[in-house]
This record gives C-alpha cells, sequence and structure tokens, in this order.
C-alpha cells in the first residue's frame, strides 16, 4: 500500500495495516490497524481534477493512504481515530535488542557501522560477554564481524588479551583472525611474538595453508623468527619457512634457505 524510506530503511505498510521495515527487523512489524488508517486519498479519487481520472486511479484510491508523510526522520499517518507518529529506534537501541535475544550477527552488523563514545562502550560490553560464552564465536559470521569490530575501534589489546586467551579453543574464531591477518588487518597493531606463535600453531591443527599465508602477511616485529621457522619446517610449510627467511634476509636469503631443503629432498650435495 505504502513504501517510503524511514531512519535509512525501506519502510513497507501493508495491505494487513502492518507497518514493517526491510531488513532484520522484516519480521517483527507495527500493528497500526488499531487507529483505522484513512485512505481514497483526494489525489486518486480527483477531486482536485473534478474526478476527471481513469477508472484504474479510482480502483487504486481505494487502497491508497489518505494522509502519509515523513519529516525529519519520523512518519506521520492519518487515522479516524488520529495521528500517529512513529520513529524508528536508534541504531545502539536496535543493537542492544538483537543481542539480548541472541541475534548476534545482526547486532553485529549494526555495530560495525555505529560511531561515537557510546557505540565503542558497547562494543567494549560485549567483548566482555564474548570472552565469558566463547561457544559464540563458533559461528564463522559472528567471528569474523568480532573481528572487523575490533579492528575498527582499534581494540587490540581486548582482541589478543581477552578474547583469544578465552576463545581461541573456538576453530571459527582462530581462523577469522588468520583471514584478518592475510588481509593485512593485523599490520598497523600486530599481535606479539606469542601470540603469532599459538595462532599459527592452532592453524596448523584445520588449516596448514593459511599458517603460510600469514606468516608471509605479519610483519616480522609479530614474529619469533627462530620459533616460527623451526615450526614451519617441521610442518613442511615451505611457504612459511620461505616467507620468514625472506624477511630476515631479503629474496636470496630465502633462495639459500629453501635450496638447503630441496638438496636434502633430492639426494644432492
Amino acid at each position: 500500500i505504502w513504501l517510503g524510506w524511514l531512519g535509512g530503511s525501506l519502510t513497507i505498510f501493508d495491505s494487513d495495516e502492518n507497518l514493517r521495515f526491510w531488513g532484520d527487523d522484516y519480521d517483527k512489524p507495527l500493528d497500526l490497524s488499531q487507529i483505522e488508517p484513512v485512505y481514497s486519498s483526494s489525489f486518486f479519487k480527483g477531486h482536485w481534477t473534478d474526478g476527471r481520472v481513469s477508472q484504474a486511479m479510482c480502483k487504486a484510491g481505494e487502497s491508497a493512504l489518505g494522509g502519509a508523510c515523513i519529516s525529519e526522520g519520523t512518519l506521520a499517518l492519518l487515522g479516524r481515530r488520529g495521528v500517529v507518529r512513529v520513529k524508528p529506534r536508534d541504531l545502539l537501541a536496535r543493537a542492544q535488542s538483537f543481542i539480548a535475544t541472541g541475534r548476534y550477527s545482526q547486532a553485529l552488523r549494526l555495530l560495525c557501522s555505529a560511531q561515537g563514545v557510546e557505540a565503542k562502550k558497547l562494543v567494549n560490553e560485549f567483548i566482555g560477554n564474548l570472552a565469558d560464552r566463547p561457544h559464540i564465536l563458533s559461528n564463522k559470521n559472528v567471528a569474523v564481524q568480532v573481528v572487523k569490530l575490533c579492528h575498527k575501534y582499534d581494540f587490540s589489546d581486548e582482541l589478543w588479551n581477552c578474547l583469544w586467551e578465552n576463545c581461541s579453543g573456538e576453530q571459527a574464531f582462530v581462523e577469522a583472525l588468520g583471514d584478518a591477518a592475510v588481509r593485512g588487518e593485523l599490520s598497523n597493531k600486530p599481535p606479539s611474538p606469542d601470540f603469532t606463535q599459538e595462532l599459527i600453531e592452532r592453524l596448523a591443527e584445520f588449516e596448514p595453508d593459511l599458517v603460510e599465508r600469514v606468516v608471509a602477511s605479519l610483519p616480522l616485529t609479530s614474529l619469533d623468527p627462530h620459533r616460527a621457522s623451526v615450526f614451519t619446517r617441521d610442518r613442511g610449510l615451505w611457504r612459511g619457512v620461505g616467507a620468514i627467511a625472506a624477511a630476515l634476509d631479503g629474496c636470496s636469503g630465502a633462495m639459500r634457505e629453501l635450496v638447503t631443503f630441496v638438496d636434502e629432498a633430492c639426494g644432492g650435495g
């Protein structure tokens, strides 16, 4: 019956007199039937043109709202019992509602687009709650969004000292951290060598190819070259061995390091 943009969301008033927001809240409509909305607007009935409108327009007027307008982010609807004004909850209030009902993916998507001190405070509280319930990070989508939030709000300490310490047993979270490292999202504030070593050792259990890319993507200051080199050699992760050698001694150093193992494997001298 009516479509419009309200608070950045597509808003739908349907034939059952429910107001819906397209997206995560679509299944939670607002019933406005109690105000008895007014239909058959003057525009559709042609009052201003002495009735000179087509039959199709007259038919459409039977379900056209008689009064609906948006001003300053608020929708006003005319009803026989009065005028109702509808304004969406602010973004943080919606995020808190999603968190309270366990809809973490939706909450995280909203928080990723939020700004300001209050948003940062809510994210910090949410991270603390996740540390107490690490099973939530077994969902890959949730894990990815959490890592992105920590990157957005510069929560490097919370990411490693809080979440990693409590949630490193969750494979999806470990993989999300590895992917973030490969994308370069951890380069500005990289993990300590100890945390990096723990990360690559966990990744090696289920995603060895990602280990090599993580080692190649992180700055040398976040690695313990000796421990990382020994570990990757023992696991046969040669691209990782080469990346560490290249970081220490350039491309020629990587070649010298890898040729040694090639010679041994080929039985050459």
